[in-house]
């Protein structure tokens, strides 16, 4: 099959996480830790101290930083924020980790929410049934009749990383669970295709002294790792118009 270009998916969410041993220093740090990052970004007003976290956000809910004693997570919403996430996360995480002394990685994961806006539910279910279940009308008789909704959801091991695919066609009130920004909800397209995309990579190899570069190099070539998979798929299947 010969791909069409498309190129109407954005991706309206984003998490970075990395994940270490118990960090004893964030009792130590939280407050300094926040107040540096409190108005790193213009929108950056918010910060909360709990027993065991600290996190510093905007008012609308779109972008999150956030430490406790084994991970650090950056969430950006909506996608007109998406160019602060790489930058914001990566510069983050290094401070989280050099503040809090932190020896090894256990973990890194980067998960992109991609969505595009499509006109028709039901012709979206319709041509996924077709494409990937190939039932007869006879086989979906098993359950007495053809399902009103459909979705994707695979596994895929890439050397060190693997990558979970959740694919299919969304409703805007369905959508709307996978955010916390309430000016996101609404702008949320009526009937969409949606790709949520998780990669990450335990027990990463990476030095201490390179943490830095290396998980920059991560947030990059995971991008383009996920980006460049998904343009594929919906160049594929005429991004299932």
């Amino acid at each position: 099959m010969k791909q069409k270009t498309v190129d109407d998916l954005k991706t309206w969410k984003a998490i970075w996480q990395v994940r270490y041993p118990p960090a004893a220093l964030l009792m130590d740090h939280r407050g300094a830790l926040a107040g540096r990052w409190q108005h790193k970004k213009e929108d950056l007003t918010e910060w909360l101290i709990a027993n065991n976290q600290f996190k510093v956000h905007d008012l609308a809910n779109m972008l999150l930083l956030q430490a406790d004693l084994r991970s650090v997570t950056i969430v950006v919403e909506s996608v007109e924020r998406q160019n602060l996430f790489a930058e914001l996360a990566t510069e983050f995480t290094f401070d989280v980790l050099d503040t809090l002394d932190v020896k090894r990685i256990e973990r890194v994961g980067l998960r992109l929410l991609q969505v595009a806006e499509r006109a028709n539910f039901k012709a979206m279910c319709h041509q996924i049934r077709r494409g990937f279940y190939r039932l007869t009308d006879d086989e979906w008789q098993v359950f007495g009749k053809e399902p009103d909704d459909v979705g994707l959801s695979l596994v895929f091991r890439y050397e060190e990383r693997t990558l979970n695919w959740n694919f299919g066609p969304m409703a805007k009130s369905q959508l709307e669970t996978y955010f916390d920004s309430t000016a996101v909800k609404q702008s949320l397209p009526e009937t969409s295709i949606f790709i949520d995309c998780d990669l990450y990579q335990p027990d990463p190899k990476f030095h201490r002294k390179e943490f830095k570069k290396e998980l920059a190099r991560y947030m990059e070539s995971g991008m383009e790792q996920i980006t460049g998979l998904t343009a594929r798929f919906m160049g594929q299947y005429g991004g299932f118009r």
